[in-house]
């Protein structure tokens, strides 16, 4: 008789290779991942709505206004998770899978 698979971990190595190629945005705690849930339309508008305003409240200083794909790492907690809006200064990197000290983190609820 075979038993039960144990639960499975990934490495964050591991897991950033994977979601290069992924169609599905997925959310990594301390080596498990999981799906995220799509969002419906209203979820959206307040969404752009609040990252559309957030150069306005910068009054002009150097920041990058990121939404719903870019990845946000929490070492703290050995996670990456995706928030709303994110809001950052670190300088801006086209390749980056993710950042690592945003200044604002939104979540639409």
């Amino acid at each position: 008789m075979s038993r039960p698979a144990g639960h499975l971990t990934i490495s964050v190595a591991g897991y950033l290779a994977g979601e290069r190629q992924s169609e599905v945005r997925q959310e990594y705690l301390d080596g498990k991942v999981r799906a995220m849930a799509g969002a419906d339309e209203a979820h959206n508008r307040v969404s752009l709505n609040l990252a559309f305003r957030l150069p306005a409240a910068a009054h002009g200083q150097p920041f990058a206004g990121l939404i719903s794909d870019m990845k946000v790492r929490v070492e703290a907690g050995n996670r990456f998770c995706y928030s709303d809006v994110l809001l950052t200064c670190e300088p801006s990197d086209p390749a980056s899978l993710f950042k690592a000290a945003p200044c604002l983190i939104a979540e639409v609820l």
